[in-house]
């Protein structure tokens, strides 16, 4: 009975590591399992994104030549164009279109505009430094006063920020904008706007416009072509009883250059109701 218990011991513990055995690997193969379905949803996740990668840098290539074939749409600021800028204005572009890439390249200039004007508010303020002898203090009110107090501080013409840009600029870019000083007028919180961009746009439909202050700035879109038929059409309105013109031959007297009559009624069938009567 002795020699039967104690068998019955050893085969009970010899079954209690076999089954501790058993379960580590059970363990070991959850988690192998585990690993290789985390390697293989990461390897998914990587050749879609390699492949994402890759169709946005076609399209940025694509943009980047279809630029090429419209150099009457550049600007030198596009000088200024970082890789993100790039890779933004082709997100929502159409660029198997003209009118699509259009509207591409003016998110473009615009982007081009906001870094180059962004370094132009750098350079302006160097240039007072410099012209200061130290550093102007960063405070809105308290620089405004320096400014304010000494008209040396401040440049007579753009080009005279030339040394202060961090990158090259050509005199016929900042032949584009005008400086506007009121010496001894600036606000406190120097939100006065002082340099204007005077350049013609680039494209008739897909434009902007852009003003700076040193603490401030603006922007508005340009669209020559709809401000004309808004125009013509409300002439038609004011000579015809208040009626809505409905066809381009309608407005046609009323352009001040002619028009290519399927882009005048494109915006023709934009107008709001009362924008012939309003031109709003």
């Amino acid at each position: 009975m002795h020699r039967q218990r104690d068998e019955a011991i050893k085969r009970l513990a010899a079954a209690d590591q076999e089954n501790a055995r058993l379960r580590r690997e059970t363990a070991d193969v959850s988690r192998l399992r585990g690993e290789v379905t985390a390697l293989r949803q990461t390897a998914r996740e990587g050749a879609i994104a390699e492949s994402t990668a890759l169709a946005w840098a076609a399209r940025i290539t694509l943009l980047k030549q279809r630029v090429d074939q419209m150099p009457d749409k550049r600007i030198p600021e596009m000088d200024f164009l970082t890789d993100k800028d790039w890779a933004a204005a082709t997100r929502d572009a159409d660029l198997t279109s003209d009118d699509g890439v259009r509207q591409a390249m003016s998110d473009l200039r615009r982007a081009a505009k906001n870094n180059f004007l962004n370094a132009m508010r750098g350079a302006f303020k160097k240039y007072a430094d410099a012209a200061n002898g130290a550093e102007l203090p960063a405070d809105p009110a308290k620089l405004a006063h320096a400014l304010n107090a000494n008209v040396g501080l401040l440049p007579s013409e753009l080009t005279q920020l030339k040394p202060y840009f961090d990158l090259p600029v050509d005199e016929t870019t900042l032949q584009r904008y005008q400086l506007r000083l009121h010496p001894g007028t600036l606000h406190d919180n120097l939100s006065d706007t002082i340099i204007f961009e005077i350049a013609p746009p680039m494209d008739d439909e897909y434009d902007t416009r852009y003003s700076i202050g040193l603490y401030s700035g603006g922007v508005g879109n340009v669209n020559l072509i709809a401000d004309a038929v808004a125009a013509a059409a409300k002439g038609y309105a004011q000579a015809n009883n208040g009626e809505r013109p409905s066809e381009p031959a309608q407005i046609a007297p009323y352009l001040k250059q002619p028009l290519d009559p399927l882009l005048v009624q494109k915006y023709l069938s934009r107008l709001p109701a009362d924008a012939a009567a309003s031109n709003k």
